[in-house]
């Protein structure tokens, strides 16, 4: 502890220059936080771990298993703290001396809450030494001691958690009679809102008859139970598979979850309020396997929408559970084989289809507009075709069963409403959700729900199903792409070299029609405020890990996911080796995730995981040569040391939850290491191997792929990449600012073709 009140004077004091600004000066302040919480999320991953070894060997294993919850409390708190500073970075330079007066007020709070955050983890320290040192009884002591502090600290914790990252389930119900809806009443204007509840856990998949809420957590498997008017009842660990799908199934008068191989039923008994029998599992159906599946219910049939290796099918099954029909892509042309949302009323079947065009020489596709698939439940015939213009993914869907209502949730936070009339019209109505994070919803015939939104009415408009309006996506046709430079290694020093960029990077983005800006070490906070405002999006290069490049890739990536959830704009992060793993690095709030691999200097294939087939990057756009040369060539080169085990990242909640798994690799000993990621969210990708060197880098004696394929790969990523900045209309503000941050005002320098990594290098005094 006096370590840090000694940096922390030192900070305040100490390191300020009188010549500093207050701006600067609280820079300085924010940075040291910044540099405290890394440096702490290290001791408690390291303590973590030390807890795990323990508690194998350990007779106190659950108590150990206690300090495991302690810990993971206090890594939540320093996130969360952290994200105050850069937070506070975000915002300086544009404040005036009075607001500077207010974030100093801030900076000096959130650094004794650093202070009270790490005392609590001195304690927990203490309190392990104890385990092992005192007697029986004392053990016992401490361990209450323990567990007494384990409550405080989540008291405190529930505090900061609630006001920042709380879930919560808004009800809207609707007001209007059956007679109304048969009278083809406009049905955007019949929802209100009515209710909100807030919830102490997290909510991943949702349920809900008209009396009861049930909610899975799918980090820690539980159930949680509900009524609708926002009373909990009970929860229940869930010991069966992972749950990917739950829906309300009316004739059984139970919930049904679908797992990895069965499908279960949730039954409530209300005459066993909270007794341990009061939710009743039963597993009622085996299935074959599936990549990815759906499931749907009307009042007589269940449905289930499953993907496997490229191919989809619907399955219907009867009150008995007994399979009446399938219609299977191979047959059924008009099938989507990778539908976000499905759905069905007692005489519809609802898919979502993304219409795509070409917009490059290049074979690289960009969604264009989502449209509404509405298919006879019998026949599999398409009844209706809905276009939903300027919507990019609806990623869940609900409905009404015997109205014909579907309700469709986008990624641009908007709830779509769409009723058939009985005359065959059609109402199409969007309402836009204020929120933070929007996940999921589900609709029965008296209640909507949703987690974490606010629903207010923007528009509503009537269309014909059959007048069709063609969405064109504005494209920007100068995009500028930023490339993190980093500290110079010690050979290349001098007086005039203190960080570098590889020119292959630069070649890499400028082939696909982009300019290239170099983002350099060591600036101000306002200077990469400007570029990510003026940039259309980043390139984390590949490299040695430093601190710097750390803290400013953190910024950018930070500021990318703030952008994309308060205004739904893109600002693509793209990180490649080094960048890759600090990606990883940045979502887990940890430096200490990846383990040394023997990866270094080796070209290899790849191969594909389940999550590739509906990624934006390795999916249906995904050339079928180019996709054959990435799993049957070796395309890919790397040169890496450590690396993400993909049991590891499995494992973990946060990454497997932010990111999809889209690629796997075999190391030098034949070991497997992730090689390829998508935000399941955001515009973020990461490859551990090296696209660029395939083109643009030509030492001699080196495993790095120069084939005709392995170029096409380099192309098709790159192309990616800068078709991903294209979405971004960010610019400078003048000709003179945008001509004096181009990669042009520098001259690359030839090194060798036997020594050195690069042939080409960009170097930059700091």
């Amino acid at each position: 502890m006096s370590d840090i009140l000694t940096s922390y004077s030192s900070c305040v004091c100490g390191d300020r220059n009188e010549s500093d600004n207050l701006a600067e000066f609280l820079a300085k302040l924010a940075r040291f936080g910044i540099d405290q919480c890394t440096d702490f999320v290290h001791l408690i991953v390291n303590k973590q771990r030390s807890f795990q070894n323990l508690s194998i060997i350990d007779h106190q294993s659950k108590t150990y298993q206690d300090q495991q919850i302690d810990l993971n409390d206090l890594l939540s708190e320093i996130k969360i703290l952290e994200n105050e500073f850069y937070n506070i970075l975000s915002i300086l330079y544009p404040s005036d001396d009075k607001n500077k007066q207010v974030l100093f007020s801030k900076l000096q709070s959130y650094l004794s809450n650093f202070v009270e955050i790490n005392l609590r983890f001195k304690s927990l320290e203490n309190s392990t030494k104890e385990i092992h040192s005192n007697t029986a009884n004392d053990v016992e002591q401490s361990i209450n001691a323990g567990e007494l502090l384990i409550k405080k600290s989540n008291q405190s914790l529930s505090t900061i958690t609630c006001t920042s990252n709380k879930s919560s389930i808004a009800l809207s119900s609707s007001f209007f009679s059956n007679d109304d809806i048969d009278k083809n009443i406009d049905v955007g204007k019949n929802w209100k809102f009515a209710n909100i509840i807030h919830t102490r856990f997290q909510i991943s998949l949702i349920a809900s008859s008209s009396q009861s809420i049930i909610c899975y957590d799918n980090r820690n498997h539980f159930l949680n139970l509900l009524r609708t008017d926002g009373h909990y009842q009970q929860n229940l660990k869930w010991k069966y598979e992972p749950i990917v799908d739950l829906h309300w199934c009316s004739f059984m008068d139970r919930f049904i979850a679908v797992c990895h191989d069965s499908i279960y039923s949730i039954q409530d008994d209300r005459s066993k309020l909270f007794s341990k029998d009061a939710i009743i599992i039963n597993k009622v159906l085996s299935l074959e396997k599936f990549h990815s599946a759906q499931i749907a219910c009307n009042e007589n049939k269940i449905l289930l929408y499953t993907i496997f290796q490229q191919k989809s099918a619907i399955q219907i099954y009867d009150r008995q559970l007994i399979k009446e029909k399938t219609f299977h892509s191979s047959i059924y042309k008009q099938l989507p084989i990778n539908s976000n949302s499905f759905c069905c009323t007692n005489t519809l079947i609802g898919l979502t289809h993304k219409d795509e065009i070409l917009i490059s020489y290049f074979p690289y596709i960009t969604p264009k507009k989502v449209s509404l698939l509405l298919f006879d439940i019998d026949t599999f015939e398409l009844s209706y075709s809905i276009d939903l213009n300027n919507c990019s993914t609806i990623y869940t869907m609900k409905c009404l069963k015997k109205y014909n209502i579907f309700f469709g949730l986008s990624d641009e936070k908007i709830l779509w409403i769409i009723k058939i009339n009985n005359d065959e019209t059609i109402q199409l109505t969007k309402k836009t959700l204020y929120t933070d994070q929007t996940k999921i919803f589900k609709i029965n015939p008296h209640h909507m729900m949703t987690i974490r939104l606010l629903l207010i009415i923007l528009f509503i408009t009537q269309i014909n199903g059959k007048n069709q309006k063609t969405f064109s996506p504005i494209e920007n046709s100068r995009p500028i792409i930023g490339i993190l430079t980093q500290p110079a290694p010690s050979i290349w020093q001098a007086s005039n070299r203190t960080t570098y960029l590889a020119a292959s990077y630069v070649k890499y983005v400028e082939s696909t029609g982009a300019q290239v800006v170099p983002i350099r070490m060591y600036q101000p906070i306002d200077y990469y405020l400007h570029l990510f405002n003026s940039l259309n999006g980043v390139l984390f290069p590949g490299g040695d890990f430093s601190n710097e490049y750390f803290y400013v890739a953190k910024l950018f990536y930070a500021w990318s996911l703030k952008e994309f959830d308060e205004t739904s704009k893109l600002f693509p992060v793209w990180g490649t080796c080094l960048g890759f793993e600090v990606l990883l690095m940045l979502t887990r709030s940890s430096i200490d995730i990846l383990e040394p691999c023997k990866g270094y200097d080796f070209a290899t294939e790849l191969t594909f995981m389940p999550d590739a087939a509906d990624s934006q990057l390795l999916g249906s756009s995904l050339p079928l040569n180019i996709k054959n040369a990435l799993q049957n060539d070796s395309t890919t080169a790397n040169y890496h040391n450590f690396c993400m085990r993909p049991t590891n990242f499995s494992a973990d909640p946060i990454l497997s939850t932010f990111y999809k798994m889209l690629t796997i690799s075999p190391d030098l000993e034949g070991k497997t290491f992730v090689s390829t990621i998508e935000s399941r969210r955001y515009p973020v990708f990461g490859v551990q191997w090296h696209p660029e060197k395939n083109g643009f880098e030509w030492r001699v004696n080196t495993t790095i792929p120069h084939t005709s394929n392995a170029v096409k790969v380099m192309q098709y990523t790159a192309n990616f990449l800068t078709n991903q900045t294209r979405q971004n209309m960010n610019h400078f503000e003048s000709i003179e600012d945008e001509t004096k941050h181009l990669i042009y005002q520098y001259t690359s320098e030839f090194t060798d073709l036997v020594e050195s990594h690069f042939q080409q290098i960009y170097f930059f005094y700091e």
